[in-house]
């Protein structure tokens, strides 16, 4: 008999009333299964007593015999006539695996349709008060992506300074911080990996501040870098601290790995970035120049700051340049603040950040396609080739955080971090 494939929790809510109660068994372990209901006169078989909800005497044999020959608990039960059956819940044995027993379940000629209890969430807009001002009418966009996906489980190395652990939109978002920088030991004040974090991965509807491109993504913020000076942007690292952050994002199996900075040529972490490409790791890297390292790395996703001016540079068959909308950026400041930055640093956090999305969605995706989606996605969000809309944003009354200007003397984020020689 064809096999009903209408998934059983649509036609719940065709129901007039009829409501499922919740399961107090554990949720990965439940399944629907359908059996054939002709309507006539029975009484549930146990497990399924639901006053007024009656059964046919074949649909209450099959389902007595599913739980024998499979060793299925039942859960819950209701008719559902519109599609002549009777829809139970059951709960695989925790001895038995859910996948193989639901495709034998499958394959059972007394089963209509047998698939795993799926979860579904009401979306509604984020609370964060500055989320709105940080996406203007590609908001809606944003939301529909995190629909889909918003980074869980996926592990982003920031290779930068440090970053302020400690920030309300940080917390929980950085699993693993270290420091690779003997002479620095200042971590939570550091402006420019707390500003590229927060692009990347700022918490979602926690009720303040910003809302990053994959707020369930898990951080590692990897210091390499050192600030000059407290109040300055700008910091400076080296091939050993850049060498010894790399291998250990690399140990780690980060998922992906953002470089915000740029400097020369160099042998030694060419090869340390072969080794994370060859591990299907996606690299990130800003660009000021050509020829700037690690983003003319064949292989690297190198991303420059977008000039409504300047026309897009072209992608070869080895390397591609993504020309990203990074001007005036919301993003998160040492001490619970928000400032706006601008530069390719904070262009490459926003490709950082939708590859951990893509990466989430499919973890096979070939560089190509991996490309080809960012490009979509860039263009969906208004964030390829032209730049967004300059907004005042105040600070919201009952919210923790503050919004400011940076100083006029505070040198912004307008280029990447430089390696030490450059």
């Amino acid at each position: 008999m064809h096999r009903i494939v209408t998934i059983c929790a649509l036609a719940i809510l065709m129901l007039n009333g009829c409501a499922m109660a919740r399961p107090s068994a554990d949720p990965q372990r439940l399944v629907i299964v359908t059996v054939a209901d002709g309507g006539a006169g029975g009484m549930p078989p146990r497990g399924y007593h639901k006053p007024g909800y009656p059964i046919s005497d074949n649909a209450a044999t099959a389902l007595a015999g599913l739980e024998r020959d499979y060793r299925l608990t039942p859960v819950d039960g209701w008719p559902i006539d519109l599609l002549d059956v009777y829809c139970a819940v059951m709960a695989v044995d925790p001895n038995s695996g859910v996948d193989e027993t639901l495709a034998r379940i499958s394959a059972d000629p007394r089963v209509r349709l047998a698939q795993p209890m799926q979860a579904f969430t009401v979306h509604g807009g984020y609370d964060d008060p500055y989320f709105n001002q940080q996406y203007g009418a590609s908001s809606a966009q944003l939301l529909r992506m995190h629909q889909r996906a918003t980074g869980h489980g996926v592990r982003v190395a920031v290779i930068d300074t440090g970053a302020d652990r400690t920030h309300p939109d940080l917390q929980g978002r950085i699993g693993t911080a270290r420091n690779f920088v003997a002479s620095d030991s200042r971590f939570d004040s550091d402006i420019h990996g707390t500003a590229v974090a927060g692009i990347i991965a700022a918490n979602a509807n926690n009720g303040v501040g910003i809302v990053g491109l994959a707020p369930g993504a898990d951080l590692l913020v990897l210091k390499a870098c050192w600030q000059g000076a407290p109040d300055d942007i700008r910091a400076t690292c080296n091939t050993f601290t850049l060498a010894k952050a790399l291998t250990f994002a690399i140990d780690q199996r980060a998922d992906i790995i953002n470089m915000s900075l740029g400097g020369p040529n160099d042998p030694l972490l060419s090869l340390l970035i072969e080794v994370a490409l060859a591990r299907n790791i996606v690299v990130v890297a800003a660009q000021d120049a050509p020829d700037d390292f690690p983003a003319d790395v064949a292989g690297v996703i190198a991303v420059r700051a977008a000039d409504r001016n300047e026309p897009r540079p072209a992608a070869d068959a080895d390397h591609s340049v993504m020309d990203v909308a990074a001007r005036d950026l919301l993003s998160t400041s040492p001490g619970g603040r928000y400032e706006y930055f601008s530069g390719s640093s904070m262009g490459a956090a926003r490709v950082a950040g939708l590859s951990a999305l893509l990466r989430q969605e499919g973890s096979s995706l070939s560089a190509a396609q991996m490309l080809h989606d960012l490009d979509q996605r860039l263009a969906a969000l208004g964030a390829r080739g032209a730049e967004p809309d300059t907004r005042l944003v105040t600070h919201a009354p009952g919210t923790t955080g503050s919004l400011t200007t940076p100083p006029a003397d505070r040198p912004r984020a307008v280029s990447a971090l430089r390696i030490e020689g450059s």
